[in-house]
């Protein structure tokens, strides 16, 4: 006669062995070459063959290999270790980082986001084997993140190993390049030089050469550089490039959008029929971005600012509300 009991526990078992499921497979695909300093973009693609949905960690470590040196990429402007970078903000709303079952998502780390490129061992011409390191624990310094990589701290998953490449650069870029040395005293760069010599880094770029990557990254990495003028004057090539092109445009919209905004907040003065020509200049941009844009991120991010948006029919009937 059967025993009942143990009936019971091998169903458990079996249940619990048709629960289990494979992790989520995730594949890393760099943006192209880097230049010292600039970095690239990350895509990363999360393959979920699982019969159940799958969540993706919200917090990367990045392991870098370059010849028989072996590190994990630091993110602060301190020698301090500073490991570990999140997901843009858009995923963190509506279960964005939710992989369905045997689906595949697509993920972006924008190349003015990445800053696993603040790290100044980064800047060095050279070839760099780069892992991503996807986790839902703090990673405080190296020994954890060791840990992490071998599987002995919380949940973690890990990408292939994508190549980097970083090159000197030439032309405009190189000029930039040579300055920012002589800001520095030194061939690499990172966190600290991009906060401590932002302004002459700056006013240098845009009086001589607004053409090149590292216009575009002052003007999307620093507030203090979003102006008319400093948009106008980056160069055509950067804002029709595939890394920087509809993040240059996705900011400009935003910023007409906070100058509309900033007019109908004054107290006195208020010049509805500016504010108006600016909100146009937003939305023009915007609805274009979300016609014509290769980057699921900057379309996620449009729709996210939709409710709060000022647009040009708001600003025209509260002028009509004036009258």
């Amino acid at each position: 006669m059967t025993n009942p009991s143990r009936t019971i526990a091998f169903m458990v078992v079996m249940l619990a062995v048709g629960s289990v499921r494979a992790a989520p497979r995730v594949t890393l695909i760099a943006d192209g070459l880097a230049i010292p300093g600039a970095g690239v973009g990350f895509r990363v693609l999360v393959q979920n063959d699982a019969d159940v949905a799958a969540r993706v960690p919200p917090l990367i470590v990045a392991r870098v290999t370059s010849g028989n040196e072996v590190f994990f990429a630091r993110t602060d402007a301190t020698e301090n270790t500073h490991l570990v970078v999140q997901w843009p903000a858009a995923y963190e709303t509506d279960d964005r980082l939710i992989v369905p079952a045997h689906s595949t998502r697509s993920f972006e780390l924008p190349a003015h986001l990445n800053e696993f490129f603040y790290d100044r061992r980064l800047s060095r011409a050279g070839v760099y084997n780069i892992e991503l390191v996807l986790c839902d624990v703090q990673v405080p310094d190296e020994a954890a993140a060791l840990r992490l990589y071998a599987g002995n701290l919380g949940h973690a998953l890990v990408s292939n190993a994508a190549v980097v490449k970083v090159v000197k650069p030439t032309g405009s870029d190189a000029a930039v390049w040579s300055y920012m040395n002589r800001l520095a005293g030194s061939e690499v760069w990172g966190a600290i030089e991009w906060i401590r010599f932002r302004s002459q880094l700056k006013e240098y770029v845009f009086d001589h050469f607004p053409d090149t990557q590292y216009a575009a990254l002052l003007v999307l990495r620093d507030p203090t550089a979003q102006s008319a003028e400093h948009f106008r004057s980056v160069g055509s090539e950067m804002k029709s490039s595939g890394r920087y092109g509809d993040w240059l445009r996705l900011a400009e919209a935003a910023y007409h959008e906070s100058r509309a905004r900033a007019e109908l907040l004054k107290s006195s003065g208020r010049d509805l029929h500016r504010a108006a020509g600016e909100s146009e200049l937003a939305v023009g941009q915007y609805e274009q971005l979300t016609r014509t844009s290769a980057s699921d991120l900057v379309k996620m991010m449009i729709g996210d600012s939709n409710e709060s948006r000022v647009t040009p029919q708001f600003v025209r009937e509260l002028a009509v509300q004036q009258q």
